[in-house]
């Protein structure tokens, strides 16, 4: 192309960021529009000096676009740590307390020992007063007045519609959820042997055919997932979110950070560093293949004991 059409070229396109009144970032600061498009009149006659000013420009766009990424990434880290803070704050019931049965309207239930605490709240092992059906409940603060904890409301939400669509044997089933003052319970299937991450801190690394009978069942599971229409990605598979439950059973549990879309790719930052593929840490697109990453990464916590990347075993206290 010609020099005189390489600079018309580049003089439209720098008229057309113009009119966003962007520009005057690029080349003079935090310059008003106006100013700008003095400066784009001074350089028309420089062919050379409006293709460098639109690369400068473009160069600042894409820093900008990091900034923003980077800015959210560290308020929901800011939000999790303020969420385990919370959560960690919280008193442990004593006996009295857990003897007084919950009111819900779905269920009324009886609160039993505490299973696990994260990030996210706390899970209990619950007993449904009418039927005696012992059941996990997901119990979780939730305060209207702060903005975060709006956002986590719904994607509570999220969670609770996702767990309503799925029914799979190697997938935890979902009783019901209530909502009780400034408590959100989320019902779910009790499994008696925990975690994985939790099996193995008390028993160390699991064996061969042990391995290939849970690999079979979660890979089961996970192809249930993603051959659902919209497909659904689970986004955080670890040791501490698979449960094990009677005669060599696992499911895959907690879809808080699952995503059902009608897309094949994401971009968003979901999951525990340890076990996240590659693409999810650098934020680029992403599939089915992050899934199937994170579940290899449980396959080498289950031999060594050790998550395969460093961290806590299991990640527990998400």
């Amino acid at each position: 192309m010609p020099p005189g059409h390489r600079a018309k070229e580049a003089e439209l396109e720098l008229s057309g960021e113009l009119e966003l009144g962007e520009l005057g970032e690029a080349d003079m600061g935090h310059a008003p529009a106006g100013q700008a498009h003095a400066r784009l009149k001074e350089l028309k006659g420089n062919g050379q000096a409006l293709p460098t000013m639109l690369a400068r420009f473009k160069e600042l766009r894409k820093s900008k676009s990091k900034g923003k990424r980077k800015e959210k990434k560290e308020k929901r880290e800011a939000d999790c740590e303020e969420r385990v803070r919370k959560a960690q704050a919280e008193p442990v019931r004593s006996e009295a307390e857990r003897s007084v049965a919950v009111k819900g309207g779905s269920f009324v239930w009886l609160r039993g020992e505490l299973l696990g605490r994260g990030s996210l709240g706390s899970v209990w092992k619950g007993t449904n007063r009418q039927t005696g059906q012992t059941m996990a409940v997901k119990e979780v603060i939730i305060d209207n007045l702060d903005d975060s904890d709006k956002d986590f409301s719904q994607s509570l939400q999220v969670e609770i519609d996702l767990y309503k669509q799925l029914q799979h044997p190697n997938i935890v089933s979902y009783l019901g959820n209530d909502r009780i003052k400034d408590r959100f319970y989320i019902y779910l299937e009790y499994m008696q042997g925990g975690s994985v991450s939790q099996v193995l801190h008390r028993e160390g690394p699991m064996s061969e055919p042990l391995i290939a009978c849970y690999a079979q069942q979660l890979l089961q599971g996970l192809n249930y997932l993603h051959t659902r229409e919209p497909l659904i990605l689970h986004r955080d598979i670890k040791g501490g979110n698979i449960l094990v439950g009677e005669k060599r059973t696992v499911k895959l549990a907690d879809f808080g950070c699952s995503k059902r879309s009608e897309e094949t790719c994401q971009h968003t930052l979901r999951g525990s560093i340890p076990w996240m593929a590659p693409e999810v840490m650098n934020e680029r697109a992403y599939g089915r293949k992050a899934d199937v990453w994170s579940l290899g990464c449980v396959f080498i916590e289950m031999v060594t004991a050790q998550p395969c990347l460093g961290g806590s075993v299991g990640g527990e206290g998400r």
